[in-house]
């Protein structure tokens, strides 16, 4: 094996080593992204609570995130 030969071995060796590091970790943000985006917890809508009344019905919050999104009904006993 010549020394140019070396060289080129290096080069390329050095090549597929950055190329193997980015797309590990390409891969590595993809399965933690999925992981961290498919809870189905999060889809399940919270037990609902009685926040108030109006007119002689209860209002009712309940939210199907756990962001601060809430939706609100009213239910009337008549």
């Amino acid at each position: 094996m010549t020394e140019d030969d070396k060289i080129v071995l290096r080069e390329f060796l050095k090549a597929f080593g950055v190329t193997s590091a980015i797309f590990g970790g390409v891969c590595l943000f993809f399965i933690l992204f999925i992981f961290l985006t498919s809870d189905e917890e999060t889809l399940q809508p919270t037990k609902p609570v009685v926040v108030d009344t109006y007119e002689n019905c209860d209002i009712i919050r309940w939210s199907t995130s756990q962001m601060d999104e809430y939706k609100y009904f009213l239910k009337c006993n008549e």
